[in-house]
């Protein structure tokens, strides 16, 4: 699809295509153990293609229009620069942890992590996860 058709373009062109970054499973290293609750966070996020910069996007689905090489999602470090990530909870509980300790990605790469993991926590088990989302439901 259109994910491979532009990582093989950014071998083929890099000048004119070395914006394109990656794709984001690619870009992350999650620890051992960890796998699967990442993977099924992001879920189709996992092919997200990150880019340098907004025109990098632009260019990118040009490229897969023209030629009919189907689709992919984007987010440049330019826009994720720009957008303002707040954290909307907190949340502090003994088997709770944030599933971005068990992810890491180079510096450069910060926004993306932060993006797409901030908010994310991980229970160790079912009821504890239940109960500290009832008690942020409830605003307690």
């Amino acid at each position: 699809g259109g994910v491979k058709a532009l990582l093989a373009k950014t071998t083929e062109d890099a000048s004119s295509y070395g914006g394109i970054l990656g794709v984001l499973a690619d870009l992350i290293k999650v620890e051992k153990g960890y796998e699967e609750a990442v993977s099924t966070l992001l879920g189709d996020d996992a092919q997200v293609m990150i880019t340098a910069t907004d025109s990098d996007i632009i260019k990118s689905i040009s490229y897969l229009k023209d030629g009919r090489l189907g689709k992919a999602s984007f987010i440049s470090l330019e826009t994720l620069a720009r957008t303002e990530r707040i954290s909307g909870t907190n949340i502090s509980a003994q088997d709770i942890s944030p599933i971005k300790n068990f992810v890491t990605i180079d510096e450069r790469f910060a926004g993306v992590l932060d993006h797409f993991f901030t908010d994310s926590y991980l229970a160790g088990s079912l009821e504890e996860g239940i109960k500290v989302f009832n008690i942020c439901r409830r605003g307690v």
